[in-house]
């Protein structure tokens, strides 16, 4: 084996490859065949390319691709594999998920200020639990890049119009929970209601 793959990026959706080859005296291939599986798959050909580099835009989320380059027009074949696997479709998968693993610890707040109501049974509520499922749902709608280095806005559009104002509104003492107790030994848990509509 003189081939030896590394792996450039793996995003979502696409994966990226280059290579570097050792000098033998069988001189220099004339191109390089890419084959990929998702095992337990068969291998397939892909792409052919004269170059020492390959992106592959057409994987899904979260699945394992084995990669094979081989060397074309040596008369001995030198290859070399590497097995990937791409990144998830969502960072988190589900909004509870989103909440308990992210949300509760960038929103880390004292329960029992004079201006803030939160209840920790806050899946009871059918209106916490709809905005922090579009809290989830607008996070993920707004990953930045894959590639950490790239400069983007993404993140910071999601907190000033997604997430500081509706965590305000949830957690504001006349809002959702303003009916249910800040004492955890007195299980008083209240949604509040329209009253009946006028007929």
């Amino acid at each position: 084996m003189t081939i030896s793959i590394r792996i450039v990026d793996v995003g979502r959706t696409s994966v990226a490859l280059a290579w570097s080859r050792e000098w033998t005296p069988g001189g220099d291939p004339s191109s390089y065949r890419i084959f990929r599986a998702a095992p337990p798959g068969p291998m397939e050909w892909v792409a052919v390319t004269v170059g020492r580099k390959f992106t592959d835009p057409g994987c899904s989320p979260n699945t394992t691709y084995q990669y094979r380059v081989v060397t074309m027009g040596l008369p001995v074949v030198e290859d070399d594999s590497v097995q990937i696997t791409t990144r998830p479709l969502t960072e988190y998968p589900d909004s509870v998920a989103f909440f308990h693993d992210y949300l509760s610890k960038l929103f880390a707040r004292d329960p029992q200020g004079p201006d803030l109501r939160w209840c920790p049974q806050w899946q009871e509520h059918m209106e916490c639990r709809v905005v922090i499922n579009e809290l989830w749902r607008s996070y993920e709608a707004h990953r930045p890049p894959d590639d950490p280095t790239t400069p983007s806005t993404e993140r910071a559009v999601w907190l000033t119009v997604y997430a500081y104002p509706l965590m305000a509104h949830l957690w504001s003492a006349d809002g959702t929970l303003k009916d249910c107790s800040h004492n955890p030994d007195q299980p008083h848990h209240n949604d509040p209601v329209f009253p009946p509509l006028a007929g």
